[in-house]
């Protein structure tokens, strides 16, 4: 393990309690018991538009410039 190892280690630690922390709001989604959580096709389907944003240079077909990535990235964002 390198020295870097625990510094990622109590990273990822640190996270994983301000995800925890989150479920304490006041926000109906928040509550573990809820029925009010988001309908799983339309994250799904969302989470699909946004991925080639995200990964712009994994699903391009033509090379990007300053020119065309706004219209690049409208092509994925709007259904």
């Amino acid at each position: 393990m390198s020295g870097r190892e625990p510094k990622r280690h109590q990273d990822l630690e640190d996270v994983i309690d301000v995800i925890v922390a989150s479920y304490d709001g006041d926000a109906e989604i928040n509550n573990l018991e809820s029925a009010a959580l988001p309908n799983k096709r339309a994250v799904v389907t969302a989470f699909n538009h946004i991925t080639p944003v995200i990964y712009m240079g994994f699903y391009t077909t033509r090379a990007l410039n300053r020119t065309n990535l706004r219209y690049a990235i409208s092509e994925h964002l709007y259904p």
